[in-house]
């Protein structure tokens, strides 16, 4: 071991760096507010033992069992900070050298050995004179920082950005802007003001948000450029806030006029991290979750704008990806990420930091932090690209469906008589359920279908002179430009009993085996009334496997089960059967 090595660190009259100490306990210590946990140590030299703390990204080494009780390690980045009122040493980088059956020698307490020496000592010495240690606060700016933070950092002079921890007040970054957003303005009962976020990342796999108010938005808003590298400094580190922060890091910086920000002399290489998805796995995925995903573009719908709840307006456009689990999802591009997009059918597009929501089933959306790259150079694009041009997506299962409301996650075998003995569909949130059961009567009046926009599907008026208006998008339509989508009331039969249930166009399409419009000119135009009455008798008596959602809603003051079909399948016999046996095999395992 290093003779001397933690009381050098102790008083900063020496570099730590390369000591070899011992290990003389490890112990878990839960994050805050659901934090990531963190390991505190005790290491030795066999003089003096002082407390350490362990920087996350090397918390691998003692979940392997790598770093243990009387382990030796060799110290290759630390600093030493006041927690506290406590010297702690902070372990940024080390290695496992060797392991020890014991504790070495009778090592003291270095700060106990330091007040010792402090009253022993002399007036006037440079023990005596050695200012008491003040507590750090880790959120405080970083000008108002310790008077005496002790800091030892690499030949670099940088920090690695995953370094970064509440216990180390003085650090400066060199990192890339990966992503920029706008600037964004608010006002509420504590004042108003501006900002505006940037994604950083840095040439050894550390990512962080950042976020620059008041004046330091004005400051540096026009100096930040996406693909440029920054010498950062004097900003706060805090928790990062999930809900808007799509970085893989516990923590995000703020700053304001004070923090220093200059254009790097040398530009960095940034490998960007990616942690992809299946898209058929997406349905395992939590609401709200925020992931990385890849597929190829298999449609690109048009820019539209939508009203936010301030008042103003954004723009969104919607695409459909797929990939190799022969499962597709819709994604929606808004602001800045809409308007650069200009991509063809089957590119691949790569999406990192996109939010899983559940509309219309499972649907992904790409918020102004997200970066998107189009046939990125990586093996997993190439992986896709090959699958897609070799002609192997057919068949494609698609996780985002009409009908409105989700359908995430496996739904519970329901009987149509367990659906109101449960009491279904009086919560919050709808119910949703699979059921087996017999379509037996399909209402097909003149509530059958509705007339709609081309790109919207919004409903549309007729003005009574061959054309139609859309208010919804002020546009207005000649006759033979609109379509014709179903809306569908019909009742389901099992051995239990007969609901009710609304369906819509895509369902509508799988039971009638035509869209709204084939149907429309078989009544109108071809065959008339006796045609059109067929297609629905045909439709009738189908054993169907439905998922669906219950809701109560009220109606003239009366609370009604209204239950929506969301997918519609005919009964695969071969199918259900092999479910069935599954599922009393389950049964005779418990019993």
């Amino acid at each position: 071991m290093t003779q001397g090595a933690i009381e050098k660190i102790y008083n900063s009259s020496g570099d730590g760096n390369g000591a070899i100490v011992q290990v003389l306990d490890v112990k878990r210590i839960n994050g805050n507010n659901g934090g990531a946990q963190r390991y505190r140590l005790v290491v030795s030299d066999g003089i003096h033992y002082q407390q350490a703390m362990l920087a996350t990204q090397l918390n691998d080494m003692v979940a392997n069992d790598q770093v243990k009780q009387h382990c030796l390690v060799k110290l290759s980045e630390v600093i030493c900070n006041v927690v506290q009122d406590r010297r702690i040493i902070i372990v940024l980088g080390m290695t496992v050298c060797g392991e020890h059956a014991g504790k070495i020698g009778t090592p003291q307490n270095i700060e106990q050995a330091m007040k010792n020496a402090s009253v022993m000592a002399p007036s006037g010495s440079s023990a005596a004179s050695t200012p008491a240690p003040q507590a750090a606060n880790p959120y405080m700016k970083k000008e108002a920082a310790p008077s005496r933070p002790v800091t030892q950092t690499s030949s670099s002079n940088f920090t690695p950005i995953n370094a970064l921890n509440p216990y180390n007040n003085k650090w400066t970054i060199r990192a890339k802007v990966m992503k920029k957003g706008d600037v964004r303005t608010w006002s509420n009962a504590r004042g108003e003001g501006k900002l505006f976020s940037f994604e950083l990342a840095d040439d050894q796999g550390g990512e962080i948000k950042c976020t620059l108010f008041r004046d330091g938005a004005d400051k540096f808003f026009d100096m930040i450029k996406e693909g440029n590298t920054y010498v950062i400094s004097r900003a706060n580190l805090k928790p990062a806030n999930a809900q808007y922060n799509t970085c893989k890091n516990d923590y995000e910086l703020n700053g304001d006029g004070n923090t220093n920000i200059e254009q790097a002399q040398e530009d960095i290489k940034v490998t960007v991290n990616y942690d992809f998805k299946s898209i058929g796995d997406l349905t395992n995925v939590g609401v709200g979750s925020t992931i990385d995903i890849i597929g190829a573009v298999t449609e690109v719908k048009d820019v539209r704008t939508v009203n936010t709840k301030r008042g103003d307006s954004v723009s969104v456009r919607d695409l459909v990806i797929c990939d190799d689990s022969n499962a597709s999802v819709s994604c929606s591009l808004w602001g800045s990420n809409c308007e650069n997009f200009d991509s063809q059918i089957g590119t691949i597009v790569c999406m990192k930091g996109v939010k899983v929501g559940d509309f219309n089933g499972v649907s992904l959306s790409a918020m102004g932090s997200t970066q998107i790259a189009i046939s990125p150079d990586i093996p997993r694009a190439h992986e896709i690209k090959g699958w897609y041009d070799g002609g192997n997506a057919t068949n494609i299962t698609s996780l985002s469906t009409g009908g409105g409301g989700g359908t995430r996650g496996p739904k519970e075998s329901k009987t149509l008589g367990q659906i109101k003995e449960e009491d279904m569909g009086r919560g919050e949130k709808p119910d949703w359920f699979e059921t087996t059961a017999m379509v037996s009567f399909i209402k097909h009046d003149a509530t059958w279908h509705y007339v709609a926009a081309p790109e919207s599907k919004k409903k549309c008026v007729d003005n009574g002179d061959g054309t139609w208006s859309c208010e919804a998008e002020n546009k207005t339509y000649q006759n033979h430009e609109v379509i014709r989508r179903y809306i569908l009331s019909l009742t389901l039969n099992d051995h239990t009993g007969v609901q009710w249930f609304s369906a819509f166009d895509d369902v509508g399409v799988k039971l009638l085996g035509k869209t709204a419009d084939e149907l429309y000119q078989i009544k109108e135009m071809d065959g008339g009334d006796a045609e059109f009455e067929k297609v629905f008798a045909q439709a009738n008596f189908q054993e169907v496997n439905v998922v669906a959602r219950a809701k109560y809603e009220t109606y003239q003051d009366e609370a009604r089960l209204k239950c929506t079909a969301n997918s519609l399948e005919p009964v695969n016999y071969t199918t259900s059967a092999s479910k069935m046996l599954g599922n009393i095999q389950q049964m005779l395992a418990r019993t």
